[in-house]
């Protein structure tokens, strides 16, 4: 018998979580600026926004000269960045645990905020970051550290593999 993946509880709550994002202290003041601090030059690169969200990197990303292709597992969360990036934004629906829709050594920089921590199993996925990189291109992520979740989720076990709520 087939099962049907979870539901993505960014579909309902897309709309919310982009309003957050744009103000909230971890997102606006912390990890944006940070992981964009560790990026190489991008003007004239080109840019995979994993997990792009609601278009906030992207759209830093593109002001700073690149050219910028993002995916995300949210239909709702990708048409929130086509309002904010326009029509010609390069947003693709993708779900990062499967071979990414990009030719091999396709982009300079692959850029995963806050995303990786979503994904069962990460192998796959940084396979296939490292076939779409370009010789001596530039991986960057950030990750939620594991502790916070836990504090946040109410859970007795740090150790269990949960899931929980998006938004609270």
């Amino acid at each position: 018998m087939e099962t049907s993946p979870p539901p993505n509880p960014y579909e309902e709550a897309a709309a919310e979580y982009s309003a957050r994002n744009k103000s909230n202290v971890w997102n606006a003041c912390y990890e944006r600026p940070a992981i964009l601090a560790l990026l190489p030059e991008i003007s004239g690169q080109r840019v995979l926004d994993a997990g792009c969200g609601s278009g906030a990197h992207a759209a830093e990303l593109r002001s700073r000269g690149a050219s910028v292709i993002g995916l995300d597992n949210s239909a709702a969360l990708l048409r929130i960045a086509h309002r904010r990036l326009g029509p010609d934004a390069h947003l693709h629906l993708a779900d990062l645990g499967d071979p990414l829709p990009l030719p091999e050594a396709d982009v300079d920089v692959v850029l995963a905020s806050l995303v990786m921590h979503y994904l069962q199993d990460w192998t796959p996925t940084l396979r296939e970051f490292h076939r779409v990189l370009r010789p001596g291109g530039t991986f960057v992520m950030s990750t939620h550290h594991p502790f916070m979740d836990y504090t946040l989720s109410g859970s007795e076990n740090y150790f269990a593999h949960e899931q929980w709520p998006v938004l609270s």
